[in-house]
């Protein structure tokens, strides 16, 4: 039996490849009541074959890290979708969307309520990415909103 190799749905994802720095808009949390601005690093690489991107992430405050996750991006292999692992100290989480030309958007639905993750890359070198919590999965409110260049 021969090996499954990428195709297409896996090439879509290397518009993450590369490394990124940018400024995150942090809105006021109950992790964060008072919000503000933070740095950010993301390195991401091909990995698994070809069949995923592997992320890591850190936030910074000065020189001092502040959050730090890691992720797994790949097309889901039995569904048509796509699938984010994401860990961090809070917990791990599954989201799971689908891209609409440069606009990817995925959705995690866990004990704390519901959270959106929205990547766009429709700007050469960079992209925005903006993190939303729901309770009901209608109406939306922003955690983070961040502008990355590749570097």
């Amino acid at each position: 039996m021969e090996m499954p190799r990428p195709g297409p749905a896996q090439e879509r994802l290397h518009i993450f490849i590369g490394e990124w720095r940018g400024k995150e808009n942090m809105h006021p949390t109950q992790w964060m009541p008072e919000g503000g601005v933070r740095d950010a690093v993301v390195s991401n690489k091909l990995g698994l074959d070809g069949f995923a991107v592997i992320q890591d992430y850190v936030q910074y405050e000065g020189d001092t890290p502040t959050f730090v996750g890691h992720a797994v991006i790949m097309k889901h292999p039995h569904a048509d979708n796509y699938q984010m692992y994401w860990f961090d100290s809070f917990s791990p989480s599954v989201f799971e969307g689908d891209w609409d030309g440069a606009r990817g958007s995925f959705i995690q639905d866990g004990p704390m309520g519901k959270a959106r993750a929205t990547y766009d890359f429709s700007k050469p070198n960079a992209y925005t990415f903006r993190m939303e919590m729901s309770q009901d999965g209608q109406t939306w409110a922003p955690m983070m909103d961040g502008e990355y260049r590749k570097v």
